[in-house]
């Protein structure tokens, strides 16, 4: 049985809800179902449905900076006018995932990912009770990374990370990570 983890990030981009939801839909999409790296930073799009919606299915490659690989492969199960997409994980995380966005002001946007999930993987989940912080870790690298990536890709800009939310990174059904 797979180790549980349950993260929330929030991300604060300063730039309009419509381009950030501009660079989510063109990363999980792909005019041709060929493998694309993406404006996030360790994340690899293997395949991606030519639109999303719905059941679609879309698979990713995940590098942590320790150098291990994740294969995630989300099935769509809500897609609300680009403000927010859900989806269920099968392969090397299984669980359930959604991204929200909001519009903080005319030209800023906050992005909130929750990510609720099990390893399936045997090293991951026979050593997660002494790894479990090194995962936590590699988690919020990415994270960071994604903001960066979005802030560039939606805003043109690049500027510092306040991925503040990070700190409330939850671990497992009912355990606190601070």
């Amino acid at each position: 049985m797979g180790a549980a983890y349950s993260f929330a990030s929030t991300w604060h981009i300063d730039a309009p809800v419509d381009a950030c939801a501009a660079a989510f839909a063109e990363m999980f999409t792909s005019r041709d179902g060929r493998a694309t790296d993406s404006w996030w930073r360790g994340v690899r799009v293997e395949r991606a449905p030519r639109r999303i919606g719905v059941g679609e299915r879309v698979v990713l490659g995940v590098r942590s900076p320790f150098g291990y690989r994740l294969r995630v492969d989300l099935t769509v199960t809500a897609w609300r006018q680009d403000r927010e997409i859900a989806a269920t994980s099968a392969g090397d995380l299984t669980g359930r995932g959604r991204i929200t966005l909001r519009a903080r002001s005319e030209h800023a946007s906050s992005v909130t990912i929750v990510w609720n999930v099990k390893t399936e993987r045997a090293w991951m989940s026979k050593t997660s009770f002494l790894l479990r912080p090194a995962f936590t870790v590699a988690h919020a690298w990415v994270m960071r990374a994604g903001e960066r990536g979005l802030r560039e890709a939606a805003a043109d800009a690049p500027s510092d990370i306040r991925n503040a939310d990070n700190r409330r990174i939850r671990q497992g059904p009912r355990r606190a990570c601070r």
